[in-house]
């Protein structure tokens, strides 16, 4: 997997997926690490966390990958990587 490091901190996105986590576990958000936030290109409209019975657009599409640590637990059941080489950029 190839990524573009974005800093982590002032990311209203990655404050979001904090919060969000920490909603979901019921945990402080003091608790979570902020382990990675990296512009990606993911292979599909799945964004990296397909869903069973979903349809995803079937094209290249550029994000990013946040990735939150509290203990060994993680959200995303079914994750998928994003294009070998990307950088998000295009």
């Amino acid at each position: 997997m190839s990524t573009q490091p974005v800093a982590p901190t002032g990311d209203s996105q990655v404050t979001e997926a904090v919060t969000d986590l920490a909603a979901r576990l019921d945990i402080d958000e003091s608790d979570i690490t902020v382990t990675a936030n990296e512009r990606v290109t993911w292979p599909d409209g799945s964004l990296g966390c397909p869903q069973p019975g979903m349809a995803y657009t079937q094209m290249l599409v550029d994000g990013s990958l946040v990735v939150l640590e509290f203990g060994s637990l993680f959200y995303c059941a079914f994750p998928t990587a994003p294009v070998p080489g990307s950088s998000g950029d295009s």
